[in-house]
């Protein structure tokens, strides 16, 4: 399961990967990962770090908090 990925995919609605890292200033690739939970490359979970969970909140204004705990969940899992 990937609560968080799927959370911010449903965040960022139409617009597209590139412009939504553009604006949250990471890579397409590493939103595109986070969206996934997983690195294409390794096929390893992808977790951020708290400072990118922080840029994608503020972005979408979304709670910090919530999106903390989804990652924590995704963990879990």
């Amino acid at each position: 399961m990937n609560t968080f990925g799927d959370y911010i995919k449903q965040l960022r609605g139409d617009i597209s990967i590139r412009q939504a890292a553009k604006d949250i200033g990471v890579s397409h690739t590493y939103l595109d990962s986070l969206e996934k939970g997983y690195d294409l490359r390794t096929n390893s979970k992808r977790s951020p770090s708290v400072m990118t969970v922080h840029k994608i909140a503020e972005h979408y204004n979304a709670d910090f908090k919530q999106l903390c705990e989804m990652i924590i969940t995704d963990i879990d899992d």
